[in-house]
């Protein structure tokens, strides 16, 4: 972590060919938004973690797993899109993003969401988990204190702890 913070990019572009990117490979760096290349398939631990300024985010249609806090604490979110090949959303992958981002949708593709994986999103309201997924785990969705409404699909057969603690939902 000795570089934390000492880096801003803009917008930045990574070109075709590559797979994954690495643990904390941009851990906090200034960028506000990033191109991915087709060939993404892996999005390791804490890559992006505490991006302050990223804003949007689309992830590649290759695009399998998302690490451990691999987006934790990019305040700045207000989009982000999921393809419909992704099957894992790693712990704390999304945990204090707590920006403008309102609407997720998790396609049937993912298998599990995993231990807070959108923990302490006050800006959060709705969510829709698409059939086929299968687990939800441990604070999943805690601490979003604004959420509004979620659609949990009957493919859900594994509920954790939690999985709403310290939220109340208005309408489930």
């Amino acid at each position: 972590e000795p570089f934390k913070g000492m880096f801003r990019f803009g917008r930045v572009e990574i070109k075709e060919g590559i797979r994954w990117i690495g643990q904390k490979a941009f851990y906090g760096t200034g960028m506000k938004s990033i191109t991915f290349p087709s060939t993404l398939t892996d999005i390791y631990k804490d890559a992006f973690r505490d991006c302050k300024d990223l804003t949007y985010v689309t992830l590649p249609s290759g695009l399998r797993k998302i690490g451990s806090g691999a987006f934790y604490g990019c305040q700045s979110l207000t989009n982000v899109s999921f393809n419909s090949r992704l099957q894992e959303i790693g712990f704390s992958a999304y945990a204090f993003t707590a920006g403008a981002l309102e609407n997720i949708t998790i396609p049937g593709s993912v298998i599990s969401i995993d231990k807070g994986a959108f923990y302490n999103n006050a800006s959060l309201k709705k969510v829709i988990i698409q059939d086929g997924v299968k687990q939800l785990n441990t604070r999943a969705f805690g601490a979003c204190e604004n959420l509004e409404s979620i659609v949990i699909p009957e493919s859900v057969s594994s509920f954790g702890d939690y999985i709403f603690g310290y939220s109340i939902p208005r309408a489930l």
